[in-house]
């Protein structure tokens, strides 16, 4: 999902209960301070993940970027 506020209510009240109750791990890239390059973060948690929510609506072209590197 794009770091906007718009979105922060479906990932605070929707992804992080849904998955957290399913006993699963919840990232999001801009709640974490790090040193690391914010993408090679992404990555690395795409590479790692079975499973991932994406939020395409506003078409937001790293979204896209994300959601092609989970498919491969």
């Amino acid at each position: 999902m794009p770091f906007a506020n718009d979105y922060l209510d479906s990932y605070n009240y929707g992804i992080v209960p849904a998955s957290s109750s399913l006993g699963l791990k919840h990232f999001k890239a801009d709640n974490e301070i790090s040193n690391k390059d914010i993408m090679c973060e992404v990555c690395q948690e795409i590479q790692s993940c079975s499973i991932a929510i994406i939020n395409i609506s506003g078409l937001n072209p790293n979204v896209m970027l994300e959601q092609g590197l989970l498919m491969v």
